[in-house]
């Protein structure tokens, strides 16, 4: 009887469904909503099409909302595409003020909660 080497079934790739490139980021955003305080957020990262925000995500929250980001310059109107308790993932359905293309954003690079580069 001999045992033949099997080849090992490849790995799963991920694929990437967006169709824009994700940097990661670590922005400091609020939350924008009509007759409610801002809610403050980080942008872990972004692409032309939408953001991955770390936040506490309210039980009850609008399917549409603002994004703000002081530090670039941005505000986009957002529709919200999954979410848990602490992340939720919005697409950009219009920008209302982008200073720099969210392309030359750098990642990781700057501290943006505090304004200052590390």
């Amino acid at each position: 009887m001999s045992f033949a080497k099997t080849a090992a079934a490849p790995a799963p790739h991920f694929v990437e469904r967006r169709q824009f490139g994700r940097r990661n980021t670590c922005l400091h955003g609020w939350i924008v909503l009509d007759g409610r305080p801002r809610l403050p957020c980080l942008v872990r990262n972004v692409s032309e099409g939408g953001a991955l925000l770390e936040c506490a995500v309210p039980k009850v929250m609008p399917f549409r909302f603002s994004l703000v980001i002081d530090c670039k310059g941005f505000q986009a109107w957002c529709e919200t595409r999954h979410h848990t308790e602490q992340w939720m993932g919005v697409r950009f359905v219009r920008f209302d003020k982008v200073a720099a293309p969210i392309a030359e954003w750098s990642p990781l690079l700057e501290d943006q909660w505090a304004g200052k580069k590390r």
